[in-house]
């Protein structure tokens, strides 16, 4: 803003300079000798042309601190625009981390009880009952169809990861 001030001032002066030297030169070389009535519209019309510079120049400067204010402005909105999208790259990253320790946590768990249903497999006294045999052999089939699903939901959390660190890179 000072710079523009600073650039609109010495505009103004140069200017008022390219104005009045050609009047000052005719003036030393004597060609400015006219009748007194020739020289009051003349400065009139120095007087107008140097307040509609004046006018000219106030409105350049209303129109520059008007772009100037709408640039800040958006400035400021393309930051928080961008704080919003860091920070909702940040929650997103957030959640995936929330999301694969719980899945993990799963596959411990689930680990945990195909361990155990293995040892009753292995258990003779509980084969001998039939239905319990049937039961756990069911048991062990839900299992192993829970880890499939569980191998493709981490194959999907691999993929989102994959997106996000794209999108995240890429803005």
């Amino acid at each position: 803003m000072k710079t523009m001030k600073i650039i609109l001032a010495i505009f103004v002066c140069l200017s008022l300079l390219a104005a009045a030297a050609p009047m000052a030169t005719a003036q030393k070389k004597g060609q400015m000798k006219q009748p007194q009535t020739q020289k009051q519209p003349q400065m009139q019309n120095q007087q107008q042309q140097m307040l509609k510079h004046q006018k000219q120049m106030q409105e350049m400067l209303k129109r520059m601190e008007q772009i100037q204010e709408k640039m800040n402005k958006l400035n400021m909105k393309m930051a928080q625009n961008q704080d919003k999208k860091q920070s909702r790259m940040r929650e997103q990253h957030r959640l995936m981390m929330h999301l694969g320790e719980q899945m993990g946590e799963m596959t411990k768990q689930m680990k945990k009880s195909s361990e155990q249903l293995n040892l009753m497999l292995q258990d003779q006294e509980m084969l001998r009952d039939r239905e319990m045999e049937q039961e756990m052999l069911h048991l062990r089939e839900n299992i192993d169809e829970m880890s499939k699903n569980l191998e493709k939901s981490v194959m999907s959390m691999e993929r989102m990861t994959k997106r996000l660190e794209e999108k995240d890179s890429g803005e």
